[in-house]
């Protein structure tokens, strides 16, 4: 990762190391953003943010397991870091999930059931799926 803060000129860098093939999450940052990392684990990152002129932020970088079977550890490990913030949240990263089958192009279609329980947890937790704009997936 040091390699990669460098080719695109970040200042700060924490690293939570993959488990064989699998996993491994990295949160880079300028020097102009004060950041305070809170917790993390191997499919999460929480951070505060702060920058002159802006308020503070929790941001949490955030890998869901892709393991249907551990999906439901996956929520409640979001929804755990999520009962913990008080103010503003901004989570990204890969969720594994969808919400509806107009998100997915080709493949196996999801179970609806995973699907639910996605919404179910961005209910709980007021968070509002941002899209993207010109269908880009990632």
């Amino acid at each position: 990762m040091v390699r990669v803060r460098i080719k695109c000129t970040m200042d700060g860098c924490f690293v939570v190391d993959a488990k064989g093939r699998c996993g491994g999450l990295a949160l880079l940052w300028k020097n102009k953003a004060k950041v305070s990392i809170k917790n993390f684990s191997n499919n999460h990152i929480h951070s505060v943010i702060s920058s002159e002129g802006l308020d503070s932020f929790h941001f949490t970088s955030f890998y869901l397991f892709f393991d249907l079977n551990s999906h439901v550890q996956s929520c409640e490990l979001l929804k755990k870091v999520g009962n913990l913030i008080h103010g503003d949240w901004i989570i990204e990263g890969d969720f594994n999930s969808i919400l509806n089958d107009k998100e997915k192009i080709g493949g196996r279609r999801k179970p609806r059931v995973s699907m639910e329980e996605f919404e179910r947890v961005l209910d709980e937790l007021a968070l509002v799926d941002i899209k993207t704009d010109k269908c880009w997936f990632t």
